[in-house]
């Protein structure tokens, strides 16, 4: 059991070593017993001389990668990308490594350019400090890999997707037979005359009791060149008995390929999946061949498939060598000539060489053979041909009674992803064979004149109004009057006969909003890519779209430099400041893993055209399906994954199709907002669609319905929506545009240069949501029959089982101060206006399609009145039918432009756009994105980006517990008492000082203290406090952004219903979110505090809140004291003055005041009783202003607090009753 143990928790900072707990059970006992036995022989020994002569197994893995970069950067599961899979192999080593001593193992790195080992290696890591008492030889192991790993895949420069295993193989026997050499040093070689051969050395030199075998784990496809040689090696393998294992990782589609057809089809295809070379390795050598079926689980399968020796095998349930391919090995070879695998060939009937086409001499026997000079030559002597002859055969016919047999054999073809069974290309067209080029109306060529050089200004963008004319700027007073009756004509009753009908199942014929021969030509070469291979199209798309090289850049993936692209075309309106100076509220919502919600939130540190010294304000709102479509919070470093929350809504899975998630996703936006709506809501889902491509906008159509419906529902007066859509041909996407403009005043269809050219990806963009209400309209809610709602919500049920306690019999008081839930409560869901109808009639088509899904005779295909569409309407200046007309046309040309160069490309493979790096360096300077290199910490913590008083702190952003915190940052974790002694001093003026009612634990333990403390965050839950000279990790449920510095304290808060949590309470601060504002003046410090609370305070109750604590001139406290009620919750039964802690009305008990002097003398702070504000004057100049004077303020290492508390400890001590009474004893 130690031993199992130690294997499993390895490696410690690997969070996959400890899935190694998921072995079977059965597994398991065979480890255990297999462990037992060897430690009981192992113990009656006492020299381990002795021991490893007689323990009889000694075992040596070696593991054969793949590291081929463009595999991994292209076509690897988001779950397993080239560090994650690094990592499973190193847990799966040590692994091996921790069931005996005498183990061993070797790791190869194969790329398309080399083969080279990276463990053992000639230059090791000498010492690598170990944490958490990792075992150092683990460790060195690890980190050698991880090192020379990286040097590889950065050095590669080759852009193949195939790789060869052959040298690798051959390299791994040759170190097994060292190791025997190295084992054996007294051995020596029998050769005493030309009789003795090698391969009698070699097994005299190999032992019995040291066995080998070979794990290849690859992931790019074969190169077929290799079969040769990789024959060869695995017959040697054979020879010294060395097993060879294959576990095959199949490539899967990246998460956000959708928007690519190319893409999918090309990492979804069958003959992707196994490896006939490696079929017949395992086979021939007796190894396991499995091709994963989840790559995610991969170390799941390396430990219960391939971690037991050969002797265990025996008594395991074991894959089939065939990967559970009905078809069995795959024995085919490869031709001698062109390296090609055949299924039919010539065999040189000599050597046995094997040709894809005849020729007169073998190359590799050099043997001539007959040349056939008609028909009746390939006859001669062949008992076959006699015997058909002699029933009847004559020559030029086929057999049969009638001759009426096939003369030519039958071909073998591999369907493709577009096409069914059978089918040859789509209905009406032929496909360009190999080689030939296109020649459409909008085909490419070389020789094309009249296009225009590819550019950063190339976006497409088409404007559609129909309250405002173009460039008008007037105002309509009745608009949202207006709106509803337009709407009111246009939507079509969904029980009508034309809102049904057959699905449509062919894009051939939805050419009513599209020229009929335009179509056909993109839908034609589309089907002609389909006859050029995986490789092929995957390598012409790099090479033929001029703006591939924008690629993510510092973003997680491409589609948050989409919304950067979007963002400076509509001239920042996704990202600018709303009025009044309000945190900025978006929604995300189907847009895992959460590129858009990235981009957003960085661009707030960096807005537009502009260098703030701040971090402006934003809080985004997620809604995703769980799983492998889910955001990945622990990518966001560009942005601040801490003012971001996602939900999934009342079922908890994040279905946006559901009735009751649209409807709890709403009211979590009430609570968030007060009611207000979010200003902008992006959507970019998308189906699975690989078994039918071109039928894309079809599949998709239900998630285009509810993306619009919940941006409806959850959108404030004014704001913008905006999602993606793959074309806008059929009928029920015209109706579902149109109607979204009815209320909207503008709505844009985008075609951004970073969406592939060569794909039907495109965005739809609404500005300006019409509205009679002044907030958003909320989602009514649903009938039973679709409320599949949970029957607690999930934050409840967090609360009910971390906070158990007994039940206060008192009756509650509830808090004066308006909260969210009280909004929650007086909110009314609006059914009236133009969108609430809206909202209405896309909710029951959501349900109609819900109801109709798997009809295969039935579809929704219509949302509004056909005739109203199509009605002149002359104040408009241009109808929608035209609108969508012209817009699908001008993008089907630039469509068709590019997926014939793409076909170009792929015939030809020397071809490559040569402006791809100057548009690409031309793109982020107008978007201004930096051009540098993706950073692995958050975003204020990069090299480019760190403050250089906070690089200081940290010199190293991986590791806060090296960093030093200088002296005039620190602070005592005790602060000065104020006395009545002081209170008579002549310098202490009390229009002098700023006041913060601070609060405290209830009960405080040795876990969590009430004493302030210096908190350092390196982003999420990664929080580091300075203790005794250094900083250490701070166990905790707080998430800050990365980059703060913060002076805060522990205190409790408390529910509405009286249950308490943990809060901190942010005294003062001298970095947030990376920015330095230590020099600013206490009263910016505290409203920089204030913007970071307010955004971080996310309606729901898990987790830590960070707050602020109420605070203002100390003249002022006196009232704001009074004023407080008496409340009761959990720590105070019979009640207690509280104030409110957060907007959704949690409260806090004071425990006292905190006293500052914010600037220097003889400088005082007022409140004018005419205005109300603030105002400061010099006593000794006879001046004031309502400005801060910029050279009297005192910055955080001047300022110094004073406390008094709320109840005093000793008797005699100055507490808050009698310092307010001192202070209505001063003269006004």
């Amino acid at each position: 059991l130690p031993v199992l143990l130690r294997s499993q928790l390895t490696d410690s900072k690997s969070r996959f070593s400890k899935k190694a707990t998921y072995l079977s059970v059965e597994l398991i006992k065979l480890y255990i017993n297999e462990a037992f036995e060897r430690s009981v022989a192992l113990a009656k020994k006492s020299d381990r001389n002795t021991m490893a002569q007689e323990d009889g197994d000694r075992n040596l893995l070696m593991i054969l990668i793949d590291l081929t970069p463009v595999w991994w950067g292209t076509f690897a599961h988001e779950f397993l990308i080239l560090p994650t899979f690094i990592e499973n192999i190193l847990a799966f080593a040590s692994s091996h490594l921790a069931l005996s001593p005498l183990n061993e193992v070797a790791i190869v790195g194969v790329t398309p350019e080399k083969t080279e080992f990276l463990w053992p290696s000639l230059n090791p890591i000498d010492k690598i400090e170990c944490r958490n008492g990792q075992y150092e030889p683990f460790s060195i192991i690890g980190q050698t890999v991880r090192n020379k790993v990286n040097q590889m895949v950065m050095s590669c420069d080759s852009t193949s997707c195939t790789v060869s295993f052959a040298n690798a193989i051959n390299n791994a026997l040759c170190f097994f037979i060292r190791r025997c050499r190295e084992m054996r040093p007294t051995f020596a070689y029998t050769r005493v005359d030309s009789n003795t051969v090698v391969e009698d050395d070699i097994h005299n030199l190999l032992k019995d009791n040291f066995h080998a075998r070979i794990l290849v784990v690859r992931a790019a496809e074969d190169d077929s060149s290799q079969y040769l040689s990789l024959m060869n090696a695995v017959f040697t393998a054979q020879k010294m008995g060395v097993l060879i294992d294959a576990c095959i990782i199949p490539p899967t589609r990246m998460s956000y390929s959708i928007e690519d057809h190319l893409r999918q089809s090309s990492t979804t295809l069958q003959e992707s999946g196994h490896s006939s070379l490696f079929q017949q390795a395992a086979e021939l050598t007796g190894g396991i061949y499995l091709r994963i079926p989840r790559p995610a689980g991969l170390l799941q399968y390396l430990l219960c498939v391939f971690l037991p020796h050969a002797g265990l095998r025996s008594q395991m349930i074991l894959p089939d060598s065939n990967g559970g391919s009905s078809a069995g090995v795959d024995f085919r070879s490869a031709c001698f000539c062109h390296r090609k695998m055949v299924d039919l060939a010539y065999v040189c009937s000599v050597c046995l060489s094997v040709f894809c086409e005849f020729s007169p001499v073998c190359s590799t026997c050099q043997t001539p053979f007959r040349i056939p000079t008609s028909i009746d030559d390939t006859q001669v002597g062949s008992k076959g041909w006699d015997l058909m002859r002699k029933l009847g055969w004559t020559d030029g016919k086929g057999l049969g009674a009638q001759g009426q047999g096939r003369l030519e054999p039958i071909s073998t073809k591999v369907p493709k992803n577009r096409q069914g069974l059978g089918a040859d290309a789509v209905a009406g067209f032929r496909a360009l064979d190999i080689g030939e080029l296109p020649n459409g109306p909008n085909a490419w060529s070389d020789d094309k004149t009249d296009l225009p050089p590819a550019s950063a200004n190339d976006d497409l963008c088409y404007r559609f109004s129909r309250w405002f004319p173009p460039r008008s700027n007037f105002e309509i007073p009745d608009l949202p009057e207006r709106c509803l009756e337009a709407l009111k004509s246009a939507i079509l009753p969904l029980h009508s006969e034309s809102a049904r009908g057959p699905p449509v199942d062919s894009m051939e014929s939805q050419s009513r909003y599209c020229s009929e021969p335009l179509l056909f030509e993109m839908l034609f070469y589309k089907n002609s890519l389909d006859k050029r291979s995986r490789e092929a199209i995957m390598s012409a798309r790099l090479r033929s779209n001029p703006y591939e090289d924008i690629r993510s850049g510092i973003f997680m993936n491409r589609a948050a430099m989409k919304m950067a692209n979007m963002d400076v075309l509509f001239s920042g309106i996704f990202s600018a400041n709303p009025p009044h100076g309000e945190i900025l509220h978006f929604a995300d919502i189907c847009a895992g893993p959460g590129g858009f919600s990235e981009y957003l939130t960085w661009r707030r540190g960096c807005p537009l055209s502009s260098k703030l010294p701040h971090f402006q304000p934003i809080r985004g709102y997620g809604m995703t399906l769980r799983g492998d479509c889910d955001f990945k919070l622990r990518k966001f470093v560009a942005g601040p994954v801490e003012n971001f929350r996602p939900y999934y809504g009342a079922a908890d899975d994040g279905d946006i199709t559901k009735w009751c998630n649209l409807a709890s996703f709403a009211k979590t936006i009430v609570s968030a907002t007060d009611g207000k709506g979010v200003h902008l809501v992006m959507a970019d889902g998308g189906f699975d669609v690989s078994d039918g491509y071109n039928l894309q906008e079809v599949l998709s159509k239900h998630i285009y319905l509810c993306q619009c419906l919940c941006a409806l529902t959850i959108l404030r007066p004014g704001g913008r929506f905006i999602t993606k859509l793959f074309d806008t041909f059929t009928d029920f996407t015209v109706d579902l545009l149109w109607l979204m403009s009815h209320v909207f005043k503008k709505i844009y269809i985008v075609k951004p240069i970073t969406s592939r050219p060569a794909n039907s990806e495109r965005y739809l963009v609404c500005d300006g949501l019409i509205s009679p209400n002044d907030c958003m309209a909320g989602c009514p809610s649903p009938p039973e029959s679709s409320n599949k709602s949970k029957k607690q919500e999930p934050a409840e049920t967090f609360a009910r089982r971390q906070f158990k306690q007994k039940k206060i019999r008192k009756p509650m008081v509830m808090p004066s101060q308006s909260s969210s839930d009280n909004h929650e409560d007086e909110f009314h869901v609006d059914t009236t206006s133009a969108v609430g109808i809206l909202i209405a009639h896309f909710l029951a088509a959501g349900e109609e399609l819900h109801k109709l899904a798997g009809n295969d005779s039935l579809d929704l295909l219509r949302l509004a009145k056909d005739d109203v569409l199509h009605r002149k309407d002359f104040d408009i200046p241009e109808n929608f039918p035209e609108y969508i007309t012209k817009v699908n046309e001008l993008l089907i040309k630039r469509q068709s432009l590019y997926l014939s160069k793409m076909i170009v490309f792929t015939d030809d493979a020397t071809k490559s756009d040569d402006s791809q790096s100057e548009i690409a360096k031309a793109c982020l300077e107008k978007w201004q994105v930096p051009n540098i290199k993706r950073g692995i910490h958050s975003w204020p913590l990069w090299p480019e980006n760190i403050s250089p008083a906070l690089r200081e702190i940290i010199p190293d952003p991986s590791n806060f517990t090296k960093g030093s915190l200088p002296k005039h940052l620190q602070r005592s974790k005790i602060i000065e008492a104020l006395k009545m002694a002081d209170l008579e001093r002549l310098q202490f003026k009390a229009a002098s000082f700023y006041a913060f009612v601070i609060s405290g634990l209830h009960s405080v333990t040795m876990e969590q203290t009430s004493d302030p403390m210096i908190l350092l965050s390196q982003g999420n839950d990664r929080i580091f406090t300075w203790e005794e000279g250094r900083f250490l990790r701070l166990e905790s449920k707080i998430q800050l952004p990365a980059g703060c510095l913060l002076w805060a304290i522990n205190v409790n808060i408390y529910s509405n219903k009286g249950r308490r949590y943990r809060a901190l309470m942010v005294l003062d601060a001298a970095f947030i979110y990376g920015i330095d504002i230590q020099h600013l003046s206490l009263a910016e410090r505290v409203a920089h505090i204030k913007v970071l609370c307010d955004t971080l305070d996310f309606p729901e109750t898990e987790g830590t809140k960070v707050i602020y604590p109420p605070s203002g001139p100390l003249i002022t406290m006196p009232e704001f004291i009074n004023g407080l009620k008496e409340l009761p919750c959990k720590d105070y039964p019979n009640g207690h003055v509280m104030f409110q802690a957060t907007k959704s009305g949690m409260t806090c008990a004071p425990k006292g005041l905190l006293l500052v002097r914010p600037f220097s003398a003889p400088w005082t702070m007022g409140v004018s009783r005419s205005t109300g504000k603030v105002y400061y004057s010099n006593a000794d100049h006879q001046t004031s202003t309502y400005e801060v004077p910029s050279d009297i303020c005192l910055p955080f290492s001047k300022t110094k607090f004073y406390l008094v508390p709320w109840t005093p400890e000793h008797d005699g001590d100055l507490d808050v009753k009698q310092f307010l009474m001192w202070l209505r004893m001063l003269p006004q």
